[in-house]
């Protein structure tokens, strides 16, 4: 019978999901008893993974069989989660599902759209930030360019200078860190990785989640009509994100 690999275990743990292998062992077997799957571990295996919201297909056998109502348990456990305390909880936002539905002016509707997803990438970005602070420190010892890179620093440089032309709408943040957008903070993040961020799981999947986001951040800071997709996309990888700063770094 085929058997739980390394690798798929350490795929578990590189996505950030759990901090030790029997931690991995339990979660997979727990699925298989509750749910009384009749298959192999590296199928129940399968069905963890999807549940997580990430695939180990690529790693299963053909004997690897997992159950034909997969999709069916896997939208059970994100409901239950979605229930759970130890998951970041969703916001109480304002109703504008009303407001788009009531409005007859179609840039009314856009923007009220627009404003349903805001408050996701506020706190997206602002807890970025306080994981960069907590990770690199508060002060500006680490701002420099072996950390940041000269381009940020300038463009940070470039803001300060402009905020300076109307001085009587001061900010309230003063670090150079609240003048860079999140593409600079996902570049920051990747600079510090190994030392600073490594427990967020694997790189390339974190940035890539970040990157996801990076265009609808920039419509919404421009007042670009977005749309289904969009949504979609913000109401997937946020959580995804904040929940890997919660689990890790108390963020």
């Amino acid at each position: 019978m085929s058997k739980l690999t390394n690798e798929i275990i350490q795929e578990f743990i590189k996505r950030g999901y759990f901090k030790s292998e029997g931690a991995v062992k339990n979660f997979i077997s727990q699925v298989k008893t509750d749910e009384g799957l009749d298959c192999t571990q590296p199928a129940a295996a399968q069905v963890a993974a999807k549940i997580k919201g990430f695939s180990i297909k690529r790693r299963l056998k053909k004997e690897d069989k997992g159950p034909s109502n997969l999709s069916e348990i896997v939208e059970k456990y994100r409901n239950k989660n979605s229930n759970s305390s130890s998951k970041v909880k969703k916001l109480n936002k304002p109703n504008f599902k009303n407001k788009i539905q009531n409005s007859n002016d179609p840039i009314e509707k856009a923007a009220y759209f627009n404003a349903s997803l805001y408050s996701d990438i506020y706190i997206l970005e602002n807890k970025l930030r306080l994981l960069i602070f907590k990770q690199l420190g508060n002060d500006l010892s680490w701002w420099k360019k072996e950390k940041v890179t000269q381009p940020i620093i300038d463009y940070a440089n470039k803001i300060a200078e402009d905020d300076k032309k109307t001085p009587w709408i001061p900010r309230a943040d003063k670090h150079p860190l609240y003048l860079v957008t999140l593409k600079h903070l996902s570049k920051i993040i990747e600079l510090n990785w190994t030392r600073n961020f490594d427990k967020l799981g694997r790189m390339t999947n974190f940035l890539t989640y970040l990157d996801d986001l990076l265009k609808i951040r920039n419509c919404l800071a421009h007042n670009i009509s977005l749309g289904s997709r969009d949504k979609k996309e913000v109401e997937t990888q946020v959580p995804k994100i904040l929940s890997l700063t919660k689990q890790n770094y108390s963020i």
